[in-house]
């Protein structure tokens, strides 16, 4: 007696079954899973063996009533059950287990519902890994600066980045700026290399706050940059410099200014900035913590103590000048007379 012919239906699941075979099911993706829930999750009855539903593939999986009701209390039981049957090695987790169960508790139906989600995922699941990207080439110390310098574009704020190059990268200091304008890369756009070089290449960025810096697009673009590369100033990238009385920008609201306002003062200062753009970014604990040789050699006796609390506070006091001082004087003066 010749074989029935097989309906068309029945062609797809084989060849789908056959196409799945020995695939690990957790590699079905979120839409598949989602669609087989959608089916299985509603309650059916039983027909056969088998209910159905969720419950009726967990019973021919093999699980447990007690385990069911777990899966049971998810939203989704039926994503409980995948998710839990993808773990479980003894129970044959792979996707044509799956497909020949569902056609057992006779749900084919289910089985031609999702077989384009399904034969995508094992599709994707079989193609050869790609090759790892090739790791990013390390900078040459020959490229790097020590600090990006943001100016305005005013006569004022280009002659002091003149004085700024003159002083830092002199044998004083030895440190190499980066200044546009003087070092800017050839046949790329402006902001790129600034964004590259902020970004790669220096270690801190200097920014001159001044009249010339609030009507500069450009220097709101590198400041706004390096800001984003050091959020709160946790790694202290941005040394601004106050170069005019004007509004600090609030994005430096938590970074000290060095004040250079006062041209007869910057010769003392510019020391302090060198030092600071050649501190380490994040300095380490051995940097500043004492170590237990150094607490033993600690005095501790009380006029040591005093005489050290007695030079902080002189430090950290603002004394009023001396015309207000004899003014005071001559006050208490007047009132001891008249209680006399």
């Amino acid at each position: 007696m010749a074989d029935e012919p097989i309906s068309d239906d029945e062609r797809i699941i084989q060849n789908l079954i056959a196409y799945c075979e020995d695939v690990p099911l957790k590699i079905l993706r979120a839409t598949s899973t989602k669609q087989l829930s959608q089916r299985l999750d509603v309650e059916g009855f039983v027909l056969g063996e088998y209910s159905n539903d969720w419950y009726g593939l967990a019973e021919r999986t093999g699980y447990m009533t007690k385990e069911m009701r777990k899966f049971e209390q998810h939203e989704s039981p039926t994503t409980a059950l995948l998710n839990d049957w993808s773990t479980r090695l003894k129970m044959s987790p792979t996707v044509d287990t799956l497909l020949k169960y569902l056609v057992e508790i006779q749900r084919p139906d289910v089985v031609l519902d999702s077989e384009k989600s399904i034969r995508r995922d094992v599709e994707h699941s079989k193609q050869p890994a790609r090759a790892p990207l090739p790791p990013k080439p390390k900078v040459p110390e020959s490229d790097r600066y020590d600090a990006f310098v943001v100016y305005g574009n005013t006569e004022r704020d280009i002659q002091f980045m003149k004085d700024m190059v003159h002083i830092l990268e002199g044998e004083d200091h030895n440190i190499r700026l980066y200044v546009p304008g003087r070092d800017d890369l050839a046949g790329d756009e402006k902001y790129v290399v600034t964004a590259e070089m902020i970004a790669n290449r220096c270690r801190r960025v200097i920014v001159v706050l001044s009249r010339g810096f609030e009507d500069s697009e450009d220097c709101d673009f590198a400041l706004k940059l390096a800001q984003s590369l050091s959020p709160g100033a946790k790694t202290k990238r941005i040394i601004p410099i106050l170069l005019d009385n004007v509004k600090i920008p609030l994005i430096l609201n938590f970074v000290g200014t060095v004040n250079f306002t006062n041209p007869m003062q910057r010769e003392w200062v510019w020391p302090r900035v060198a030092a600071t753009i050649k501190c380490p970014l994040v300095p380490s604990i051995q940097d500043w913590q004492c170590t237990i040789d150094d607490l033993k050699n600690m005095k501790y006796d009380s006029k040591h103590v005093q005489h050290l609390l007695y030079g902080i506070g002189v430090a950290c006091q603002e004394f009023p000048p001396e015309e207000e001082e004899e003014e005071k004087k001559g006050k208490k003066g007047e009132k001891k007379k008249k209680t006399g």
